[in-house]
């Protein structure tokens, strides 16, 4: 479906990973676990500067519903710009919101 809503998660799962060095250098971000926002797009291009270690990584697919997408949009909300908060639900307050995902292994490997 055109508005269909996906994020991606890539995890890398290894006990003792080693660090990507790049040109002497280490990439920045130096995390374990990569989170994208939710975007409606069909394919994702996960490059380098996205990984920080080389191994065994875990790539998950997730398609969220536009209820989802909203609550992560309004998730950085702070106390200088308070709003009223995301409800999906009569006669209450919360968001009623669903997903599935699909998963595979990929490894990261030096040349």
């Amino acid at each position: 479906e055109e508005s269909a809503l996906f994020y991606v998660t890539v995890e890398n799962v290894e006990t003792n990973p080693d660090t990507i060095e790049i040109a002497g250098f280490f990439n920045a971000r130096n995390a374990m676990r990569f989170i994208s926002i939710p975007r409606n797009v069909n394919e994702y291009i996960i490059n380098l500067m996205g990984l920080s270690f080389y191994g065994k990584h875990l790539l998950k697919v997730y398609r969220v519903n536009q209820e989802y997408a909203d609550l992560y949009q309004s998730r950085m909300q702070d106390t200088r710009d308070l709003n009223e908060p995301l409800t999906n639900i009569e006669n209450g307050l919360g968001v009623f919101s669903a997903f599935n995902s699909d998963s595979l292994y990929f490894y990261v490997v030096p040349e």
